[in-house]
């Protein structure tokens, strides 16, 4: 298995999953954790792929320099936002280039999908393409990345997966499949009840 998965291990998000350890019961402070936690962990994932460029305005009395995210990168995140609405909520606001595309049944959608998804095969190197899941726990996952690269001709180098907690099988079964992908993710669940 060659797949590159990294842990994302902000000390904002370890102590929030701290937090959420210790109040599975209060249902509020769990959901609002995993707002945070999706935040930060997309704030860290995008810290690598964001690129700035700085423009300068000219005033009579001063310059101002400000910095834009760089126009001719696109970049998109799949998401099922049933799950994962508290998670990127804020996203768009701060990014307003980045386009959320809800996937829920990715495979029954493929028109509505692509139809949001505009490429040209010139650009492939722009397009950038974030799966994002609150937890990956059954094959839902696989088809999603079969259909990016299969049918809408995706390269794997484009397609990143996100995720607060990972079962440890899925991510067994992603790497024997597509070798090359980045996983994401704050943790790794292991099932040994067997």
């Amino acid at each position: 298995m060659k797949l590159n998965i990294y842990k994302i291990s902000h000390p904002i998000i370890k102590l929030l999953k701290n937090i959420e350890l210790n109040n599975e019961q209060n249902m509020s402070i769990y959901e609002n954790n995993y707002k945070y936690i999706g935040l930060f962990l997309i704030y860290e994932v995008f810290r690598k792929y964001i690129k700035t460029k700085q423009v300068y305005i000219k005033n009579i009395k001063k310059t101002d320099k400000l910095y834009l995210v760089t126009p001719k990168i696109k970049y998109y995140i799949l998401t099922d936002l049933s799950i994962t609405y508290s998670m990127i909520l804020d996203i768009q606001m701060i990014l307003p280039n980045i386009k959320i595309i809800h996937n829920n049944h990715l495979v029954k959608n493929k028109i509505n999908i692509k139809d949001k998804i505009h490429l040209n095969k010139k650009n492939d190197d722009n397009i950038k393409f974030f799966l994002l899941e609150k937890t990956i726990n059954n094959d839902k996952i696989l088809k999603s990345i079969k259909y990016l690269n299969e049918e809408i001709n995706i390269s794997l180098d484009h397609i990143n997966i996100i995720t607060i907690n990972c079962n440890h099988e899925i991510i067994n079964k992603i790497g024997n499949i597509y070798p090359t992908l980045r996983i994401y993710t704050t943790q790794i669940i292991y099932n040994y009840n067997r």
